[in-house]
């Protein structure tokens, strides 16, 4: 417990609005050039626009469909896009929403429990790493069904509700940070 409370201090500590700034622009950049080209990429590689990692839910039978339905030179691309794009873009999102949350909470007077929260686009991040590797696994390995059919789904849809809970938190912090400020300049003025 107290590794995450040095962790979540430091973090709102160093997250300035340089970084800030530079991790938003990072996340836009990729958000309107990077993802839609990876995303044209895929498909004309797979010949699907369904993908494990995008979608909220489905399962290991769903999985070992899509697998096949890739083929041999889809799944290769697949496999080697986690590796490759699927490393940098997890990387991308999660210094946006770390250093954003981070700077959104540094006047706040708010508990430490509260404040840890901001370790929440961590968890995002493992989880799609465990994703990454587990579906990696099953589309190697196919036509073998294997556990990773099976756990692949769980580790997609927990990531996705720890995005969903980081960017909430991210909008919920923002907001904290724009009445804080109101509130100083009012008592400056005042």
């Amino acid at each position: 417990m107290k590794e995450k409370r040095n962790a979540s201090s430091w973090l709102n500590q160093h997250s300035h609005w340089t970084l800030v700034v530079l991790s938003t622009a990072i996340f836009l950049l990729f958000m309107v050039f990077v993802l839609p080209r990876e995303s044209e990429k895929a498909f004309l590689a797979t010949g699907s626009s369904l993908s494990p990692d995008t979608m909220g839910w489905y399962d290991g039978d769903m999985l070992y469909q899509l697998a096949e339905d890739y083929g041999p030179e889809g799944r290769a691309y697949y496999i080697q896009a986690r590796f490759t794009f699927d490393l940098i873009w997890p990387l991308v999102y999660l210094s946006f929403l770390l250093f954003t949350i981070g700077w959104s909470l540094r006047p706040l007077s708010l508990p430490p429990r509260i404040k840890q929260l901001n370790l929440t686009p961590l968890y995002a991040f493992l989880f799609d790493l465990m994703e990454n590797a587990s579906v990696s696994i099953a589309m190697a390995t196919h036509p073998t069904r294997t556990l990773f059919h099976d756990i692949a789904p769980y580790f997609s849809l927990t990531k996705w509700v720890f995005v969903g809970l980081s960017f909430v938190f991210l909008f919920v912090a923002l907001t904290l940070r724009i009445i804080h400020a109101v509130r100083q300049r009012r008592t400056h003025f005042m």
